[in-house]
């Protein structure tokens, strides 16, 4: 049975007047697919966003279908939805700013492969109405509603709620000191755990909060207020919310996406431009102040012979982050441990030598991280170089990593010319 929850949320969630203003523009995108489809396709090579799993027509489907989902989730502004007066190029950047195609590719298949296996068996998750929309889709199904459970090679599977009901039955009567923070705007608060007079918990739905933004720093002073006498009480110790540093969980969650091991090998498999590489990141010093990770690439057929080994050091710096890119001293006996990053507790940051100028500045990006090192900074004098560039995108087990030397009269002498390496997490 589908879960009506989503349903009524975005039924009943805004104005009518914005609500109407939603619908009309996932309309407008359908009735004039031919017209959007080629520019959004171009911009999906772009990308290097790859549609077997779904193929790109149906992923479009279902990006417009997911449109009032996301548009909610992350709290977007109603007067900025296109109107119908409005051109192409306005239809086109409002949807890759608000939904895009990323989420409907194969990097965010195999990504969340386990979340969609465990949705579908015993989690459930969200469908699309599709109604309102008769003659206009014209790859996914009216009957039964589409599902967005995309389960590992489209495997059959069996829904058993069993497990979900039992813990959601413990919770409402034996869970205690937990804190449960919504933004009432975020869509997902439409399935958020229920309040209970039977604990001791608490419960905030934020007004005018979406998915990004309901968190402990934005709670009203009341709301603040109350929710530091509960912990106080709980943790029996003084707790001060005001000293609560948010850029730490941030630079927390972009260190943990970047941590890993990737590779190439896909890329290279379809392109013989590209190489398979191997490419390690994991933490080191993470008793010392700051995030530091170690980075390994090797060609895959030679792991014990990395070409370049680094150290980077992740920063908040304003709205997005900076990674500072280091070279480390006789890097040879540091080969392969990454695999044991207890190596490094013994050395210190004097081994290391910055490269200045080689920053990578990134900024938040959908479900992700993408930026670039800044203008000719970046010093290079490898194969008649002048300097070097690097351009990244990290999405969740997913990393693009373009990087170019070029000499002086701009032109370019090593590095990938048709786009960025592509590398997938492997574990």
């Amino acid at each position: 049975d589908e879960d009506q929850r989503i349903y009524t949320f975005l039924d009943t969630i805004g104005s009518d007047e914005c609500r109407k203003a939603i619908y009309d523009y996932q309309v407008r995108m359908l009735k004039n697919s031919d017209t959007f489809k080629p520019y959004i396709r171009w911009y999906t090579k772009g990308k290097d966003l790859k549609f077997n799993y779904l193929n790109f027509d149906e992923a479009f489907e279902y990006a417009v279908l997911e449109y009032p989902f996301s548009f909610w989730q992350w709290g977007h502004d109603c007067s900025k939805i296109p109107s119908r007066e409005e051109d192409t190029d306005t239809h086109i950047q409002h949807f890759i700013d608000i939904v895009g195609m990323s989420f409907y590719s194969d990097a965010s298949m195999e990504g969340y492969a386990s979340h969609y296996y465990q949705s579908g068996t015993e989690m459930g998750y969200y469908g699309f109405e599709t109604d309102d929309f008769k003659g206009l889709l014209k790859y996914l199904p009216m009957d039964p509603n589409p599902s967005a459970v995309f389960t590992p090679g489209k495997m059959e599977v069996e829904f058993d709620g069993t497990l979900t009901n039992k813990v959601a039955k413990w919770i409402s009567k034996n869970g205690n000191n937990m804190i449960y923070i919504n933004g009432a705007l975020d869509t997902w608060s439409a399935t958020a755990v229920p309040p209970s007079d039977k604990t001791n918990s608490l419960w905030f739905f934020m007004a005018d909060h979406g998915h990004a933004s309901a968190r402990i720093r934005n709670l009203d002073d009341n709301d603040k207020s109350m929710l530091q006498i509960k912990l106080t009480e709980w943790l029996e110790t003084g707790i001060d919310l005001n000293k609560a540093d948010p850029s730490a969980y941030k630079t927390r969650k972009l260190v943990d996406m970047m941590t890993g091991s990737y590779n190439s090998s896909k890329q290279a498999y379809a392109d013989t431009a590209y190489f398979d590489i191997t490419l390690h990141m994991y933490p080191i010093w993470t008793d010392r102040p700051g995030h530091w990770l170690y980075v390994e690439q090797s060609v895959t057929s030679f792991p014990d012979k990395p070409y370049r080994q680094r150290i980077y050091r992740i920063e908040k710096d304003g709205q997005g982050f900076v990674s500072k890119v280091y070279e480390i001293n006789d890097p040879s006996r540091f080969t392969g441990k990454w695999k044991n990053p207890a190596f490094f507790d013994s050395f210190g940051e004097s081994i290391l030598s910055e490269r200045e100028g080689c920053d990578v500045h990134l900024m938040p990006t959908g479900n992700g991280y993408s930026g670039s090192t800044k203008d000719d900074l970046c010093s290079s004098t490898l194969r008649g170089a002048r300097y070097a560039t690097s351009r990244v995108s990290i999405i969740p087990g997913k990393i693009e990593s373009w990087d170019q030397g070029f000499d002086d009269k701009d032109q370019q002498v090593w590095g990938a010319v048709n786009g960025a390496y592509v590398f997938m997490k492997t574990n």
